[in-house]
Order: structure tokens, then C-alpha cells, then sequence
């Protein structure tokens, strides 16, 4: 769905209230993401005050992007990630059984999966979409 068509709706519906406040809930959102995807990647924010950093007798830099930490984030996010893996989808007849296997495998969801799980984790959420390629005639599964 395009944006102007998201904003069309809203403000049709409602007036451009609705549109303003959705925007402002998609700008929260993408800063939250942000900072959990820098959280991620070791850039903490370290409140400390020089007396602390005394304390803990570190080098402290309070211009410095991520002063004090130890970034344990990596392991733990692999280690969820890691014991996640959907092997196999199961519908109630053999024959669609079979479709959604070949639709998994055509589409390389046993290395797309990884990426979805890691997102999930860190962000809270993450996305498959389900599209029709008409170049090859088939469903097309991307991550969003």
C-alpha cells in the first residue's frame, strides 16, 4: 500500500488528525528501532559522571558516542536466534502440505528465516510479505 494511499484513507475518514498521528507514530517507531539497533551494535548510552567513572576507575570521555560498556548484545541475540528455525508447514491435506514445502523452497526461507528471527528480536518485529513475481509465475516471499 502507498503512502498517498494510506493518507488519502486517513484523511478522508477522519480529517488530517488522523493522518498527523499516525505519522508521529511511525516517526516513535523508527526511533525506537533505532536506538534498539544501536543498543545492538554496542552504542549504549552510559550516563556516568565523572565521579562514577573514578569509581569504576575507566576512561571516560563524556563526548564519546558509548563512553563505558561491554556489549553482551550479539551473543545473546544469536543465541535466541539460533534455536529458532521453522523446518516444515503442515496443512490438513498432503497435497498442500507439499505446496507449502516447495513454496519455502523456492524461496529460500531456510536462509531468509535468520534475518526474520534476528529483526524480531531486536526491533520486536519483523515481516514476510507475500507477493505475486510475474516474471517467473510464482509467489515471491520477501523480508521487511
Amino acid at each position: 500500500m502507498s503512502l498517498q494511499l494510506v493518507k488519502s484513507i486517513l484523511e478522508g475518514g477522519v480529517g488530517s488528525i488522523a493522518w498527523d498521528g499516525w505519522l508521529t507514530e511511525q516517526e516513535t517507531r523508527a526511533e525506537r528501532i533505532v536506538r534498539y539497533r544501536d543498543y545492538a551494535d554496542g552504542h549504549h548510552e552510559a550516563k556516568l559522571t565523572q565521579e562514577m567513572a573514578d569509581l569504576l576507575r575507566v576512561k571516560f570521555n563524556q563526548d564519546a558516542a558509548a563512553p563505558f560498556n561491554l556489549n553482551h548484545c550479539d551473543t545473546i541475540l544469536s543465541a535466541m536466534v539460533d534455536r529458532l528455525k521453522l523446518e516444515s508447514i503442515r496443512a490438513d491435506n498432503d497435497a498442500a502440505t507439499a505446496w507449502a514445502a516447495d513454496l519455502l523452497l523456492a524461496n529460500r526461507l531456510d536462509e531468509m528465516q535468520m534475518g526474520v528471527y534476528e529483526a524480531a528480536c531486536r526491533d520486536g518485529d519483523s515481516y514476510i510479505m507475500v507477493s505475486w513475481d510475474n516474471a517467473t509465475g510464482q509467489i515471491r516471499l520477501t523480508e521487511e
